[in-house]
């Protein structure tokens, strides 16, 4: 059961989400916590009808960068690691530039991160309170929908993003 004070943060949060440019910035506020990506899984393939559809993409795109990862507390002796976000992110890589393409497809980075410099513009598109509990035993806060443009190029990438109740710390 879910108290009338973890609500009002939930809500506070889902706000503050839905107005942000830079989420790792954001929950670092949040949380008073340094926080790190740590990618799960990296790829590039060829975008959906819909990929293409959502980043705009031109019929001669052939390939997309997908990121699947977390963002966690960057020193915690939690074990397993304190999680926070868990994120799905395809990313138009043709429109990046040359240095973030090389970092985000070779290193840790977080995606966020990496395009902050440029002035990326984060457009959520929505926000839905869950409560399932995941495979590693983490509670699921909040399902986040939204697409990363850059200043003259548009669209470069679409993120989903799982918000965990460690975030409300």
């Amino acid at each position: 059961m879910t108290s009338s004070d973890e609500l009002a943060r939930r809500s506070r949060l889902a706000k503050a989400i839905w107005n942000t440019d830079d989420l790792t910035t954001l929950l670092c506020d949040f949380t008073g916590l340094g926080l790190k990506a740590e990618l799960r899984s990296r790829e590039l393939r060829p975008p959906s009808e819909l990929e293409r559809k959502d980043l705009q993409l031109h019929v001669g795109c052939k390939n997309v960068l997908v990121r699947d990862g977390v963002t966690q507390a960057a020193i915690h002796t939690a074990q397993p690691p304190l999680v926070l976000v868990a994120f799905h992110a395809v990313v138009a890589r043709h429109r990046l530039p040359d240095e973030v393409r090389e970092a985000l497809e070779h290193g840790p980075i977080g995606l966020g991160v990496a395009l902050r410099p440029y002035g990326v513009r984060r457009h959520t598109h929505g926000i839905g309170f869950v409560e399932p509990v995941d495979d590693v035993g983490g509670r699921q806060l909040l399902r986040v929908h939204a697409t990363l443009s850059l200043p003259g190029i548009g669209p470069v990438a679409l993120v989903d993003e799982i918000v965990y109740a460690s975030a409300l710390r």
